[in-house]
């Protein structure tokens, strides 16, 4: 029998570490929540927009108040020193002395409202600057957690009109419908002189309005392959570049229509579309058009 103290092994050496007997949590809980991150990450800088986009709101308020007083205290200084040259003119000295004190403080009050102006449009400036920086993550963050893939995006191309209850707004898209229609199903055909490759993995389609416009690949590479002359082939790129102007404009006219209170969140969208716009317009006036022009003159 061991009697002495020094050789009894504790009771804890054989027992586990505590770290071993507690595991990790389940995995199917680990599962569940592992694309939580991703949509809190996503809700948090929406939220940190729209908290951006208010305190730029405030800021410019605070600077164009700024500026108003900047206005007043600027006319009250002027007609201080017009009532004290005037009163100096009929021998009140001490009166336009007076009112040289009080044109001086208020020269001191302007002052200050022209650097309160610098300070806040610097601050505007600086928000505007995190508000693109936000705006940037978001759309990568949205991008890297969306799993569409390549292939996915070249598979669909969207021309999306907003939608309102405006009966005219409503004939119009349904017209452009139509002539999206009528320009998918006519076969416009081409020949070896302009050919035009298209991969089957990559064929277009058309997600119009409320309805989708589809076009099957044997159909698509059919059409192509029936093309008479480039200038037909021209005449059908036209045709459509002619459809995605009148979506344009019509977008364009609609958000010029909407409340004050969006105008400035749309002011950057609505000068992108204008700018596609403009280059569309660019292109079938100069380019497409003069090489209509000279197949014409060469036939």
């Amino acid at each position: 029998m061991i009697s002495s103290p020094a050789l009894i092994i504790p009771l804890k050496s054989f027992l586990p570490p505590a770290s071993t007997s507690r595991r990790a949590v389940p995995f199917a809980a680990a599962a569940s929540s592992s694309n939580q991150p991703h949509r809190i990450d996503t809700e948090q800088l929406r939220t940190q927009l729209d908290q951006l986009h208010a305190e730029a709101q405030i800021t410019r308020s605070k600077a164009n108040s700024a500026r108003l007083r900047l206005m007043r205290l600027t006319e009250a200084a002027e007609n201080l020193q017009k009532r004290a040259s005037a009163d100096v003119l009929v021998g009140k000295e001490s009166k336009a002395r007076e009112l040289l004190i009080q044109k001086k403080k208020l020269m001191q009050a302007l002052e200050k409202s022209k650097s309160r102006i610098e300070v806040l449009d610097k601050l505007s400036a600086k928000i505007s600057e995190v508000i693109s920086l936000k705006e940037t993550q978001l759309i990568q963050h949205v991008a890297m957690h969306s799993g569409v893939s390549q292939k996915d995006s070249c598979q669909q191309v969207r021309f999306i009109s907003p939608k309102y209850g405006d009966d005219e707004v409503s004939n119009k898209t349904n017209s452009i419908c139509t002539d999206l229609t009528k320009s998918g199903e006519n076969k416009v055909p081409m020949t070896q002189d302009c050919e035009v490759n298209l991969p089957g993995d990559c064929q277009p389609n058309f997600e119009v309005c409320t309805g989708i416009v589809t076009s099957n690949d044997d159909n698509i590479i059919s059409s192509l392959k029936d093309m008479s002359s480039c200038k037909d082939f021209l005449e059908h790129v036209d045709r459509q570049l002619r459809v995605v102007e009148i979506d344009l404009v019509e977008f364009i006219r609609l958000q010029s229509l909407k409340s004050e209170n969006r105008e400035e969140q749309m002011n950057n969208k609505v000068q992108e579309i204008s700018e596609l716009l403009t280059e569309i317009l660019s292109l079938r006036g100069s380019r497409i058009t003069s090489i209509i022009q000279s197949k014409t003159n060469d036939s």
